[in-house]
């Protein structure tokens, strides 16, 4: 099964600073262990929810909405 592909950071498609400059990329905190990936964007900061696993993080940040 092929892993989600990350959606462009929702901060950066509405901040004016950062639009065009985004680079949402997958992270992890500490050793590989669950719980403990997340997807940040490093053009703005912005980091999502912490996912049981890469597939998971991405799926959670790709659910994230910023009112613009």
């Amino acid at each position: 099964m092929a892993e989600p592909r990350i959606k462009k950071c929702p901060n950066c498609k509405v901040s004016s600073t950062h639009k065009g400059n985004c680079r949402p990329q997958m992270s992890r905190w500490g050793e590989q262990q669950m719980g403990n990936f997340y997807v940040r964007c490093h053009s703005c900061g912005l980091h999502g929810p912490y996912g049981e696993d890469e597939a998971n993080a991405i799926e959670l940040w790709n659910k994230i909405r910023i009112e613009g």
